[in-house]
């Protein structure tokens, strides 16, 4: 009955010693798995501190410039390419002048020849007065009862009238006719206007003059 006992004991104690011995092993590896823990945490705690500091210094030291819209590409693509366009040296240098020569012609008359108006005679040298590119033109005032007013230049030097200077209306009112470019002669030259009626109904001049592009 003794024997009993004791041997009940010590399977007890020895019971006891493993727990013990157990629980201590297992409390250290659970020590040694919360220090892991805890370092893998103080680790990522570490690199997200360092993530934190550095990306807002490369976005601060990195202007991100704004990808330009569909409508500033088109602007950009369709930009002209600028040129310079040479200016012809003929529009440099040439410049024309405009001059009249008032000629006093106010009459009328139903004749159907010619009729001189001698208050209108003038001296013109083209060429020596106004160079020799000058283009003369003769424009008059002139209107009809009915019919038709003929005007024209008279060249009284040569005796003939001036090739082109031939001018017409059949107008009921005054109005300004203009010929083509007149052909005059070389030289100083005595002109002068004249007019008549197409069909013997009275025509009428108020005006005319001689006009100088040169």
């Amino acid at each position: 009955m003794k024997e009993s006992a004791q041997k009940i004991v010590l399977v007890l104690t020895l019971t006891l010693v493993v727990a013990v011995t157990g629980l201590v092993a297992f409390s250290f590896y659970l020590y040694k798995k919360v220090d892991i823990l805890e370092g893998k945490v103080s680790s990522q705690a570490s690199i997200k501190n360092l993530l934190n500091d550095t990306i807002p210094a490369v976005v601060e030291t990195q202007s991100i410039s704004p990808l330009p819209t569909p409508q500033q590409q088109v602007q950009k693509t369709n930009s002209p390419i600028p040129t310079t366009t040479p200016i012809p040296t003929s529009t440099l240098i040439s410049k024309k002048y405009t001059s009249y020569i008032t000629l006093v012609a106010a009459t009328n008359t139903n004749s159907t020849d010619w009729q001189n108006i001698t208050s209108s005679e003038v001296w013109i040298d083209v060429a020596n007065d106004y160079g020799g590119g000058a283009k003369v033109y003769l424009e008059a005032s002139l209107h009809a009862d009915s019919g038709k007013a003929q005007v024209r230049l008279y060249d009284a030097t040569h005796g003939i009238g001036v090739s082109g200077s031939d001018i017409e209306t059949s107008s009921l009112s005054a109005i300004l006719v203009s010929s083509g470019t007149l052909n005059l002669w070389s030289g100083k030259n005595l002109y002068r206007v004249q007019i008549k009626s197409f069909d013997s109904s009275k025509v009428y001049i108020e005006s005319a003059k001689i006009k100088v592009v040169y």
